[in-house]
Order: C-alpha cells, then sequence, then structure tokens
C-alpha cells in the first residue's frame, strides 16, 4: 500500500500573453454578484483563475524516504498536515500537526535535519527570533504527559551545518505545566511567561533571553501587550474592571484605571493600543 506523504510545495507565477476571462469581464461578472449565492460563485470562479496560473517548482516531503535511515520520532509515526511554515534566509521550517519540525534548503532543495532531538518531544510552535538571529522552538514530551513546555534557542548556523543539538534550553527556572503558556512580542522583542504553578508572570528580554521584572499579582486575569505598553486586566467586580497599564520596558505603572461597566452586561474583551482602552460588553456595548 503507497504511503501517504505530507508535502508542501514551492510555486512560481508564470507570464502568459492571454487570458480566458478578461479584467472587464471579472468587473462585470461582480457587479451581477448582487446575492450570497452569485457572489460565493463569482469568488470561487475568481480564485480558480487566479491560481491557474501558478506552477509548481519544488515538492519538499516532511516525511523519511524509504532509502535514507531512518529516525525514530513520535511526530513522523503517521502523516499529517503542515500547521506552520517559516522561512529564515534560504532555510524553510515545517512544522506539522503532529509537532514534527523539518529544515529544507533553499539552496540545494534537500532537507537538512529536523528539530526534534528526543523521540518523544512534540514542537508546538516555531518563533524566528530576529533579534539574536536564533529559531525558538516551543515543545512538549511525553515524559510530561505533553503537558508542560519546554523552549529551546537554536543558532541558525548551527541549523545550516545540521546540528540542532547545540541550541540552549531557556526559561530553565520556569515550570510552564498546563495553564501555563509563553508568548513572544516581535514588535517590543520580548518574552512573557506564566507559571500557574508559581502563580507569577515574568517579563524576558528576546535578544539575550533575561529576566527584565516578575508580577505576582493574583487578582490579574489576563495580560495584554501592545507596542510600548502592557495592559494588566484583573477580576471583574460589580461595577468596574481594574486595569494597569504599564511601560514594558521597565515595568512601571502608568495608569491605575478603575473601568466602568455595565452590572448586568457580560464583558466580552478589553483591548488597548495607542493609549486607548476598548471594551465590548455583549450584546452590542462597545466602549472606548
Amino acid at each position: 500500500m503507497k504511503r501517504k506523504r505530507t508535502t508542501f510545495t514551492a510555486t512560481a507565477t508564470t507570464k502568459t500573453t492571454t487570458t480566458s476571462v478578461s479584467a472587464f469581464q471579472h468587473l462585470l461578472a461582480r457587479s451581477k454578484s448582487s446575492n450570497k449565492t452569485s457572489a460565493t460563485s463569482y469568488r470561487r470562479q475568481f480564485s480558480r483563475h487566479h491560481f491557474s496560473s501558478l506552477t509548481p517548482l519544488i515538492y519538499y516531503d516532511t516525511n523519511q524516504a524509504p532509502n535514507e535511515p531512518q529516525i525514530k520520532m513520535r511526530g513522523l509515526e503517521n502523516s499529517s498536515p503542515i500547521t506552520e511554515l517559516v522561512v529564515a534566509g534560504h532555510l524553510i521550517f515545517a512544522l506539522t500537526q503532529l509537532g514534527a519540525c523539518a529544515v529544507f534548503s533553499r539552496k540545494s532543495s534537500q532537507r537538512l535535519c529536523y528539530l526534534n532531538l528526543k523521540t518523544d518531544e512534540t514542537i508546538r510552535s516555531i518563533f524566528m527570533n530576529k533579534s539574536n538571529h536564533c529559531i525558538i522552538t516551543v515543545s512538549c514530551f511525553k515524559k510530561d504527559e505533553l503537558r508542560r513546555l519546554r523552549c529551546r534557542s537554536t543558532p541558525i548556523e548551527y541549523i545550516e551545518s545540521k546540528q540542532p543539538e547545540l541550541g540552549h534550553t531557556i526559561f530553565i527556572s520556569e515550570c510552564l505545566r498546563y495553564p501555563g503558556f509563553v508568548e513572544f512580542d516581535d514588535s517590543n522583542s520580548k518574552v512573557l511567561t506564566y507559571s500557574a504553578i508559581q502563580s507569577r508572570y515574568k517579563l524576558w528580554n528576546l535578544s539575550n533571553y533575561e529576566m527584565l521584572y516578575c508580577i505576582t499579582d493574583p487578582g490579574i486575569v489576563e495580560i495584554k501587550m501592545s507596542p510600548r505598553n502592557m495592559l494588566l486586566i484583573y477580576e471583574r467586580q460589580q461595577a468596574t474592571v481594574q486595569l494597569k497599564m504599564l511601560d514594558i520596558q521597565s515595568g512601571i505603572v502608568l495608569h491605575d484605571i478603575a473601568y466602568p461597566v455595565l452590572p448586568d452586561k457580560a464583558v466580552e474583551f478589553v483591548e488597548q493600543s495607542c493609549g486607548k482602552c476598548m471594551s465590548h460588553e455583549k450584546p452590542v456595548v462597545l466602549t472606548i
């Protein structure tokens, strides 16, 4: 029985001198798409025409070929779709749903290595750290019942030389067991971790992984980051939600706000951007 492989394809646009459907015909068809059914039909037709000019250049395969040395890995036991693609220079990182992360070279069109270092490692996410030119993998292991996150940083140069094992573990002091988490903020070059067992948040510098400060307030229910600021959202009281806006670099409190909400309305979300706060209370109340 032929084995089904998980692959993704590099494509390129080929130039054509004639098209089956002119731009005028596209606009005419769109103007006639007044109802929902005809609009859906138009989108399908346009999508087929748009992608008809794309032709495959190279096929990359995340699975092992029968003629190469077989690596025992939990993520390669069965075929699975690709959930994340990251491109760094001439390297392509492909993460499958089962947690296998393969690295390909666009120069040689070959698979260089896998970022999984152990057979029971399931990689949940990959992040390109532009601050120090490293790839960060967030993994869990069978020995932890797949409930604890562990992070590793691997310089691109080690991956290019097929030596991903030369990377190092980061955030060793933190026990990121569920519901703990790690969040990467590229715009501020920061990392936020939450250890549920220790009930503490920590903010880290993305360039050198040094801790900047720690937050241990048990009343916090959510933290949201935006350029230069960080918003702490506390447990709702009867008619208010306590908010604190911090300078993300120093942790200094910039604003301490008792945000008014309607007692009989459920707060769906609170967001902040550019010094403004926005909340939505079900079903229709939107406040800025």
